[in-house]
């Protein structure tokens, strides 16, 4: 039950020497408590539940007025049992300890924070916390070899542990203008190495006021002394907490240097600021809708299926029971093109994309060629990719022939360079197929029987769309990735006609070198957006290929969609990889004949 009588967790007691010293602190200590908010902590302290930790961490939020802003989905990523070392930014001092301790414990009892004297001062919180010094003060090693060695054993024998690296709370980090963790202690990384335990992430978002940072430029001791006053002006509010994704010890061999390991939990943790709080679907949906046009009627199956019945048999590519893989002309395919423009107006105003007209058609749609995957049983179209042979479409029309001439510049000494090559672009799979990588799968089997029947084509070249479902940080992140690790440079010789303005924090370039490869970015993309989805299937595939990307651009007849342009030199594909799609004959074939070119024609 609540204590009657009034007790006082924070005292102002300062040890000095000399009669006139001592008269003169009693005079000044009243005030400067008071401008601590000293008694204001001691009244809430004296208020507070304390029968036992659970009900004093919840009665102590309570009585501050101190809501937690968890999802259930966050939630439900805390294990249950099984060790876990839990890492956390630090950006208040005091109360996301209390936070973290009270989500943690309503996940599972066995539960232990790794905390200095700022939580240890509170008798009703010791059972919870393993006491350190903080990591990097004078004398912390020695002093911290005890409560390590106990936090090993905690973990080993299957608790969660609880820890804020860096030991200090955040403050101004001016070069990057930025409040932020000082840097993250090493001594965490060797821990999670030894104890060979997965890792959480877990991010509070928020910091201290304005006041406390510019104290904390001219002393980190004003700093430290604003705390309790830092701490009640959390009063009556909401602190967001965000749970990532456990990070499985086999990751931890990604990284030779304990440096590098703590650097990269550090990572995981911050991009966590970039996941937006959950919108209610119908609101989801309004944002992300294409204003425009009702989307066109659909043409009856008998139409499609009468002209693929006409298609000369090499125009059937592939097929077995279930679906026929055909390619064609508009003149050949008229009602199925007038469907593929209704599917993709359909599929890409799924993703914040399309025209906004009845259908997504254009000019190109007349000379291109249309592959195409068609569902027997259902007969429907499944999805489709359009193909543009530069030797034809340049001879015939120049430049402005070319699709992707709409949104990017190219000195024509490019496409000299890499033509004949093959434009792939308006690719889409309809979403109830969407869940199963196989129509994909087969549409680039179809491309790899066109590559085999026109060993011609060394290039592949088009753009790949990064959706406006994503988020804006993580289209930012992929773009400076990608501009980083998969850049292709051509001497000026293709720009953007309008290239994006993407802000991707102070901290990208870390990112950047923390991602060693795409599935280490899809991995810090997954962790930004709601529905967990990686990088892009379809450039994952093109980078797979050995594809480079050109440039990026923002199409405004698009929905302002962002489009890479990538370049695939087949040259520098691997061989398992290019005979899997083309068929290891052809694909031997195709070596063979391209043998002894040079592999920097495009560059």
């Amino acid at each position: 039950m609540p204590q009657a009588h009034q007790e006082k967790l924070l005292r102002l007691d300062v040890p000095i020497r000399g009669s006139i010293k001592k008269r003169l602190f009693h005079l000044v200590r009243p005030p400067l408590s008071r401008l601590l908010c000293l008694s204001k902590l001691n009244d809430i302290y004296s208020a507070v539940d304390k029968r036992d930790l659970p009900t004093f961490m919840t009665d102590s939020l309570r009585h501050m007025g101190v809501r937690i802003n968890l999802t259930f989905e966050d939630a439900s990523r805390i294990p249950t049992q099984g060790p876990v070392l839990v890492v956390a930014n630090h950006p208040f001092g005091a109360i996301e300890g209390v936070v973290l301790g009270s989500v943690l414990r309503s996940a599972r009892p066995d539960v232990k924070l790794m905390a200095n004297y700022m939580l240890s001062v509170i008798p009703e919180m010791r059972e919870l916390l393993i006491q350190v010094d903080p990591f990097g003060a004078d004398g912390s090693h020695k002093k911290n070899i005890g409560p390590l060695k106990e936090s090993l054993r905690w973990l080993k024998s299957g608790g969660m542990l609880g820890v804020f690296p860096a030991g200090e709370v955040s403050s101004l980090n001016v070069r990057k203008r930025s409040v932020e963790d000082p840097q993250w202690s090493t001594t965490i990384a060797r821990m999670a190495r030894k104890a060979g335990v997965p890792v959480l992430p877990v991010y509070f978002d928020g910091c201290n006021g304005p006041l406390f940072q510019m104290l904390g430029l001219i002393h980190p001791r004003l700093r430290t002394a604003m705390l309790p006053r830092e701490l009640l002006n959390r009063r009556e509010g909401v602190i967001d907490v965000r749970i990532g994704s456990l990070i499985q010890p086999s990751k931890f061999e990604s990284f030779e240097t304990d440096e590098q390991l703590v650097d990269f939990l550090r990572q995981r943790t911050y991009i966590l600021k970039h996941r937006k709080p959950e919108v209610a679907p119908a609101a989801r949906f309004a944002r992300k809708a294409v204003v425009g046009e009702p989307i066109a009627p659909p043409v009856a199956p008998a139409l499609i299926e009468a002209e693929i019945a006409s298609l000369p048999k090499d125009s059937i590519l592939w097929g077995n029971n279930e679906y026929t893989l055909f390619l064609g002309r508009r003149s050949e395919l008229p009602n199925t093109v007038l469907e593929l423009g209704r599917l993709r107006e359909e599929t890409f105003r799924e993703v914040g994309e399309g025209t906004g007209k009845a259908s997504d058609l254009d000019q190109y749609d007349d000379y291109y060629w249309h592959l195409c995957l068609w569902h027997r049983q259902d007969h429907e179209i499944v999805g489709s990719y359009r193909l543009g042979p530069t030797d034809d479409i340049l001879a015939r029309v120049g430049p402005s022939g070319l699709y992707t001439n709409t949104l990017f510049r190219y000195r024509r000494e490019f496409l000299e360079q890499i033509s004949p090559a093959l434009e792939l672009g308006r690719s889409f799979v309809r979403k109830k197929y969407q869940k199963s990588y196989l129509p994909l799968l087969t549409l680039w089997k179809g491309i790899g029987i066109f590559l085999g029947r026109n060993m011609q084509y060394r290039y592949l070249f088009g753009p790949v769309s990064i959706s406006n479902s994503y988020a804006p940080f993580s289209k930012a992140l992929m773009v400076k990735f990608l501009n980083t690790h998969a850049r292709e440079r051509v001497g000026g010789m293709v720009k953007a006609k309008l290239p994006p303005r993407l802000d991707a924090g102070p901290n990208w370039r870390e990112l950047c070198r923390l991602c060693c490869s795409i599935e280490d970015l899809g991995d810090f993309i997954s962790e930004i957006e709601k529905d967990r989805k990686g990088v892009p299937v379809l450039l994952r595939q093109y980078l797979k290929l050995g594809g480079k990307i050109l440039a990026f651009n923002v199409d405004p007849e698009f929905a302002g969609a962002l489009d890479g342009l990538i370049l695939v030199d087949l040259l520098q594909t691997d061989p398992k990889t290019l005979g899997k799609h083309m068929g290891v004959e052809s694909a031997r074939q195709f070596l063979a004949l391209h043998k002894g070119q040079r592999t920097d024609k495009a560059s």
